[in-house]
């Protein structure tokens, strides 16, 4: 059977290219797209879009429905699916399918190795009875003083999330903070929003040389991308997060404490924003490990923290215990 396709090339040298290579791996030097010439399936666009998306939507129904399916089952349910769709309705080869399968599998190992240690970090901080110890070095440092704890949760998360990434911050800190008596919902937020700002090098910097890397970019372009999201995230964490520790406590506190929370901000990534002109790989875990020091050499010399007074301190358990008591009803709702 011949296959009917067509190039996709940016210049007129690489059209020239794909015309006349012979060879996979000289054909891939032209840098051209291969689109089968009639990929489309026989019930029309609408379908065509409706059925690609349909693994999809049953993902996210089975996913969020009120007893979802565990990922053992929904993910392969799903590519099961996008298997059949795409063999049966769009009528693509079946052996270049499971060729795309395997591909698939293979190019997964990467992610799932990291994931694989982030889990080891997670479990080996549980076993090890880390995470008491630093909890209890956390209470100590800060003096439970709520914008403390919440900046130093902010360098940690950073730190981590360049280590291992894929939500780790939030697993580690939220424990931490639960333990300091912030209530379970908001701290898991609270921590989903500052592991936000460390996305772009999460685990060593996957999103960049992985996510990336079917482009075939050059070092350059990858150091490039790196410090132009490092320019924004740094912009954005000193707008933003004086806001995000208002999840936990009274603006009224954040405001007299601004110049401890900017400081902090600026430990953290600083060395982040410095490091992005050098490394796509590194940014954040230095700059948390590095923020992690000078937020908490900030809080040992009170510099920029003010003590609560007694109005302050009222207002803050008031929140606390409103949102405990939130938590409370909606873990009750749920059982």
């Amino acid at each position: 059977e011949t296959l009917d396709f067509i190039y996709v090339c940016q210049t007129e040298a690489e059209k020239q290219c794909a015309s006349t290579c012979v060879g996979v791996d000289a054909c891939n030097l032209c840098h051209c797209a291969v689109v089968e010439n009639d990929a489309s399936g026989p019930w029309g666009d609408f379908m065509d879009v409706f059925l690609g998306l349909l693994p999809i939507i049953i993902l996210l129904v089975v996913t969020i429905k009120r007893n979802p399916w565990p990922t053992t089952r929904s993910l392969p349910f799903a590519a099961a699916a996008m298997f059949l769709v795409r063999t049966m309705y769009f009528g693509s080869d079946p052996l270049l399918a499971a060729g795309c399968v395997i591909k698939g599998l293979h190019e997964a190992w990467t992610p799932l190795s990291i994931m694989a240690g982030a889990i080891f970090l997670f479990e080996t901080m549980e076993s090890t009875y880390c995470m008491p110890y630093m909890m209890r070095e956390m209470k100590a440092l800060t003096n439970e003083h709520p914008v403390a704890e919440g900046m130093i949760l902010f360098s940690f998360a950073t730190m981590v999330e360049g280590a291992s990434g894929f939500g780790t911050p939030a697993a580690l800190g939220t424990p931490m903070l639960v333990s300091m008596g912030h209530p379970a919902l908001e701290s898991v937020v609270m921590l989903l929003v500052f592991n936000t700002f460390a996305t772009v090098w999460g685990a060593v910097g996957t999103p960049i040389w992985f996510g990336y890397g079917p482009l075939d970019l050059s070092e350059d372009d990858l150091l490039e991308i790196a410090n132009r999201a490092s320019i924004a995230m740094s912009i954005s964490a000193f707008l933003l997060l004086p806001w995000t520790l208002t999840i936990l406590m009274p603006w009224r506190v954040v405001r007299r404490n601004l110049l401890f929370v900017m400081l902090a901000i600026a430990g953290t990534v600083g060395p982040s924003l410095g490091l992005s002109f050098f490394s796509y790989e590194f940014p954040s875990l230095l700059g948390g490990v590095i923020g992690c020091a000078l937020t908490g050499l900030l809080s040992q010399f009170q510099v920029g923290l003010a003590q609560l007074s007694e109005e302050e301190e009222a207002l803050w358990m008031e929140q606390r215990s409103k949102m405990l008591a939130d938590s409370t009803a909606i873990t009750a709702g749920k059982a």
